[in-house]
């Protein structure tokens, strides 16, 4: 369950630069990610490097946001320590 509020979302990436990646997180008006998509932010990793950086980017779940979904879509990109809350940290 996620409330309307400001949150962030990030971690330690590496990868692939210029290939396009993001991390996208979509607000969803009912409690099992279903009904209508709200709205939608997007971590772009489009300048990551081949060394594990840090990104964050902070959003607002707007209004009416019940759930949310997240998605990480990326070309030759590394993970490591994602997370999703109410401070840019692990």
């Amino acid at each position: 369950m996620l409330t309307p509020g400001n949150y962030f979302v990030g971690g330690k990436f590496k990868g692939l630069a210029g290939a396009g990646s993001f991390v996208r997180v979509k607000f969803w008006s009912m409690a099992d990610c279903s009904g209508t998509t709200i709205s939608d932010a997007t971590l772009d990793l489009n300048n990551i490097t081949a060394d594990w950086k840090q990104y964050w980017q902070g959003f607002s779940a707007p209004t009416g946001t019940v759930s949310a979904t997240v998605g990480v879509y990326g070309i030759q990109l590394s993970i490591d320590q994602m997370s999703l809350g109410t401070a840019a940290e692990f």
